[in-house]
């Protein structure tokens, strides 16, 4: 039986269905927050089973905690778990609360409950994972997005959720077959070949990343960041002319990308028209003052010309701009300056 059933069987035990029929449609939809707890409340007022009250407190919290009310949230929801305690559902729910407050410790408490009354919630595997993962500790976060997806085969999320915390360890392969299992469970996630075609690019098989990141174009092909991507790719490959096409789509979408114009000042520099990199790293800086990265390679672009003069005024600009670029301050070290 559903929890909508279940609340419309315990009030028509009672005789109440007819009364408070509006009440209860109130608390159980999730387009209007207000009006749910408003719906809850009412409830809450007139209702005296435990069982219902701690349905209705229960919902009326996830309102307040979609409402940015955590606060509310974990009250509400610490009164559902006093009326039923042994109810895995309401445990869950609060660590949500929590976790949006960063209340880490509580929220694992919470899951951790949860947990031990349901070992079969992978929502609070899942969720506990999240928490783990934020905290530095992948160890337990793929721990527990692996007990999500044994109990959940299907859980997309879990398998996207680990594959993040596999590639942020480095473990490529391991990322890869996980997001490779998302676009198996749903096909339709096509974000999911550029976050792959990103591990790949990692890994080192450019031709496999260029490959998801074309996939990723046919989906999206006026969005500027797929072509900077793609032409990352290139560039890396050492493709400098693909790579400058598909940074040269990135501007003409977006004008304004900075990125796309540094990136292909990278490529031009790297195929040897340097006159063509300073005039991209000069847009790029035009529109990003504060880029150290552009101004620092614009500064060995100009060292790379013969022009010192320029390129210690870059090198010494980015500096200011950040105080560790490293590429900056060994240019200035090699032309006998002092960083």
């Amino acid at each position: 039986m559903t929890r909508h059933g279940t609340l419309s069987f315990m009030l028509l035990v009672t005789g109440c269905v007819a009364a408070l029929a509006d009440d209860l449609a109130d608390c159980n939809q999730r387009v209007d927050l207000d009006r749910r707890i408003r719906g809850c409340t009412s409830l809450i007022e007139r209702v005296k089973d435990p069982q219902a009250l701690s349905a209705f407190y229960e919902f009326r919290g996830l309102a307040f905690s979609d409402k940015g009310d955590q606060d509310r949230a974990i009250a509400d929801h610490s009164k559902a778990i006093a009326l039923k305690p042994m109810d895995a559902t309401p445990h869950y729910h609060r660590g949500l609360a929590h976790a949006r407050k960063r209340e880490f410790d509580q929220a694992i408490r919470d899951f951790n409950k949860a947990i031990e009354l349901d070992a079969r919630l992978a929502l609070a595997y899942y969720n506990r994972a999240g928490v783990y993962r934020f905290k530095g500790d992948s160890d337990r976060a793929i721990a527990d997005y692996t007990k999500a997806v044994e109990i959940d085969p299907a859980y997309a999320l879990a398998y996207y959720g680990r594959a993040g915390t596999r590639q942020e360890r480095g473990d490529y392969d391991g990322a890869i077959a996980d997001f490779t299992k998302v676009l198996e469970i749903d096909p339709r996630a096509v974000s999911i070949y550029g976050l792959r075609g990103v591990a790949y690019e990692r890994k080192g098989d450019y031709a496999k990343a260029i490959a998801d990141h074309t996939k990723t174009i046919e989906f999206n092909p006026t969005t500027s960041k797929v072509y900077v991507v793609r032409g990352n790719a290139y560039l890396n490959q050492g493709d400098f002319e693909r790579a400058i096409t598909d940074y040269s789509k990135a501007v003409e979408l977006d004008p304004r990308s900075f990125f796309a114009f540094y990136a292909r000042g990278l490529a031009y520099r790297n195929k040897g028209d340097l006159e063509q990199s300073i005039a991209d790293f000069t847009r790029s800086i035009e529109i990003n003052p504060r880029d150290s990265f552009a101004m620092s390679n614009r500064g060995l672009t100009f060292e790379k010309m013969g022009a010192i003069d320029r390129a210690i005024s870059d090198y010494r600009d980015a500096l200011r701009l950040d105080a560790s670029n490293k590429q900056s301050r060994e240019g200035l070290q090699r032309l006998g300056q002092t960083p």
